[in-house]
C-alpha cells in the first residue's frame, strides 16, 4: 500500500510540475494580496478568465516601470548597472527560474539595465506562454483514445 501512495504522490507532483499549477497559483495570490479585492473569489475567477481570454499577455504585477524600478533599487548610485550577484537575487525574487547564467555584461560583472529589462520581459513572457490552454484538437483526440 506505501508504494500505491508514493506512486500516486508522485503522479501528483509531476501533473503540478508539468501544468505549472503552482506558479500559477502564487500568480494569481500574489495578484490577491497586491490588490486586496473586497470579493476575493470573484477576483480569483476574473484571474483565470482574463488568463483565458489573452494567453499572450502576462498577467503580471511586474510591467516594464516596475522592472526599471527594480533595477534603479539595485543600483542607488546610478552607476548604470547592477553586480551578477544582485542579478541572480532580482531573478529569486520575481520567481524567475530559467534565465541566463551569464548575460552579456555578466562577465565584467556589470549588467545594465537594457540586457536586465530584456531577460526579466522574455522570462515573464515565457512563463506565462506555460499557462496556455491546449488546444481542443488534442483534448478530442485524448477522448477519442481512451
Amino acid at each position: 500500500m506505501a508504494e500505491n501512495t508514493i506512486t500516486r504522490e508522485m503522479f501528483a507532483d509531476q501533473y503540478l510540475k508539468e501544468h505549472k499549477i503552482q506558479s500559477l497559483f502564487n500568480k494569481m495570490l500574489a495578484s490577491l494580496v497586491f490588490y486586496r479585492p473586497e470579493n476575493p473569489t470573484q477576483f480569483m475567477v476574473e484571474y483565470l478568465k482574463e488568463l483565458k481570454s489573452k494567453p499572450t499577455e502576462p498577467a503580471s504585477l511586474f510591467n516594464k516601470g516596475n522592472i526599471e524600478s527594480l533595477f534603479h533599487i539595485m543600483d542607488p548610485t546610478k552607476k548604470g548597472f547592477i553586480t551578477q550577484k544582485q542579478y541572480v537575487e532580482a531573478m529569486k525574487t520575481l520567481h524567475i527560474q530559467e534565465y541566463p547564467e551569464n548575460p552579456s555584461g555578466g562577465v565584467i560583472n556589470q549588467i545594465v539595465y537594457p540586457t536586465f529589462e530584456k531577460i526579466v520581459t522574455t522570462a515573464l513572457h515565457k512563463e506565462w506562454a506555460t499557462f496556455k490552454q491546449k488546444p481542443k484538437e488534442d483534448n478530442a483526440e485524448a477522448t477519442k483514445s481512451e
